[in-house]
């Protein structure tokens, strides 16, 4: 697991939440929460998501070239690195839900998932409590 408390600074971090409000008072996320089968849709619990995201607003279309994410992904993959997907997942406090335990690669199909990565960017503070990401030590051998 790589992690970095300081990836981007104050500012950037403002930037980042300032355009997250934008979309948010845009109306342009989708509410993806389900029962706990992972099938049945649910209206009273809210997952909201937005994919593909860079088309929505020019700051997250930019976070890929951001100089710092480009060296943390050139450490951790050999060879060229490029965006395959973009998103965000928004769960309001209180009616909240989480995303179901899943393996990135289901969706993605890489012949080899030691070639790519997710990154997860927290806009606001990650705690147990708001639900953050959880990673299980040698998960990947289980599937």
């Amino acid at each position: 697991m790589f992690g970095h408390p300081r990836f981007f600074d104050d500012r950037e971090t403002r930037a980042l939440q300032s355009a997250f409000q934008e979309l948010l008072e845009m109306e342009v996320l989708t509410n993806v929460a389900t029962a706990e089968d992972g099938i049945t849709k649910v209206s009273d619990r809210q997952n909201l998501q937005i994919c593909p995201l860079s088309y929505h607003h020019l700051l997250f279309a930019a976070l890929s070239f951001h100089s710092e994410i480009r060296d943390v992904l050139t450490q951790l993959i050999d060879g060229d690195v490029y965006k395959m997907l973009d998103q965000i997942f928004y769960k309001p406090e209180y009616i909240g839900v989480r995303t179901n335990w899943h393996q990135d690669n289901y969706y993605f199909r890489m012949p080899s998932p030691f070639s790519g990565t997710a990154m997860w960017i927290a806009l606001h503070d990650a705690t147990i409590q708001n639900g953050t990401i959880r990673v299980i030590p040698k998960a990947l051998i289980l599937f």
